[in-house]
């Protein structure tokens, strides 16, 4: 069973960074509009706040901006599936890097659907043939399968797979 995940969610993803550049300029103007019509009435507290209030709005949407901006990247050659003895998947992470990983299902340890529904984790022996690379580094027994670009319905089909493969001695937690 192999998945690919659809780039709508990516699509949205761009929206949403076009929508946060529209909130700058939009507060940007109307915080100078507040700040100019109470500097000639001379009300300085409120034209103080103001000004306060844009530049703290603004600042956090520039920081959302920049961490959006890290999170689009293609999803060409990403992919979830599920063989008869593991899992292997490549997933978006940030900044053009992308996490990977090949658990073989007798190595699983514990499976854990999220309570975010943003997917499910799962934690494997250490020792084992599994593998989890991030930043093309070797990473820890614990990986995140994420539900981004996948529908509902493709998560859990790959859920029930992987919890039919598992080892007697594994457990698994379901909200």
């Amino acid at each position: 069973m192999r998945f690919e995940p659809s780039e709508e969610a990516m699509y949205r993803r761009m929206d949403q960074k076009e929508r946060i550049l529209y909130l700058i300029a939009a507060c940007g103007l109307i915080g100078s509009l507040v700040f100019l019509l109470c500097v000639i009435n001379q009300n300085w507290y409120v034209a103080g706040g103001a000004v306060c209030f844009a530049v703290c709005f603004i600042a956090v949407m520039v920081w959302r901006y920049r961490a959006l901006g890290q999170r689009i990247m293609p999803l060409t050659g990403c992919f979830l599936e599920v063989r008869q003895d593991r899992l292997l998947v490549r997933q978006p992470q940030r900044q053009e890097r992308y996490e990977t990983c090949r658990i073989f299902c007798p190595e699983i340890e514990q499976l854990v659907w999220s309570s975010r529904k943003d997917g499910f984790y799962i934690r494997f022996h250490d020792n084992g043939k599994s593998s989890v690379l991030l930043h093309g580094k070797q990473s820890g027994p614990i990986f995140h399968i994420q539900s981004f670009g996948y529908r509902e319905e493709e998560m859990k089909s790959v859920y029930q797979a992987i919890k039919e493969r598992l080892p007697a001695s594994a457990s698994v937690f379901e909200p």
